[in-house]
């Protein structure tokens, strides 16, 4: 926050473009406006940090994963090979549900698939 003498708007609209989170003027001061301006900012900055750390996340899961062609589990920073499921639960807010795709269910189950072509 910024506390001058200044009664320049253009001073004050660089500082918050440069950082700061408030501009406040001495002769236009006071307790409340004070308190106000300090909760707003502690808000905005708890915001920012949120916002930055949605933004690692989502670089996290942007770049080349490694992801093994047979079992399809993937190589974290470490080098360890762990779960699709494991590896994405970790890097983002994603929860999964399980299921069969079609094809899958005729590999595993095909007593429980109808002949191709038949009713």
């Amino acid at each position: 926050m910024v506390l001058s003498g200044e009664k320049d708007e253009t001073i004050g609209i660089r500082t918050v473009q440069e950082g700061a989170q408030d501009y406040l003027m001495k002769n236009l001061l006071d307790g409340n406006l004070l308190a106000r301006s300090l909760t707003y900012a502690i808000e905005r900055q708890k915001f920012r940090n949120e916002l930055k750390d949605a933004l690692a996340r989502i670089k996290t899961l942007r770049g080349m994963i490694p992801i093994c062609s047979g079992c399809k589990k993937i190589r974290d920073d470490q080098g360890y090979w762990e779960a699709v499921e494991v590896y994405v639960m970790e890097h983002s807010e994603a929860e999964f549900s399980h299921g069969l795709c079609p094809e899958c269910v005729q590999r595993l189950y095909p007593e429980f698939c109808l002949p191709k072509g038949g009713g």
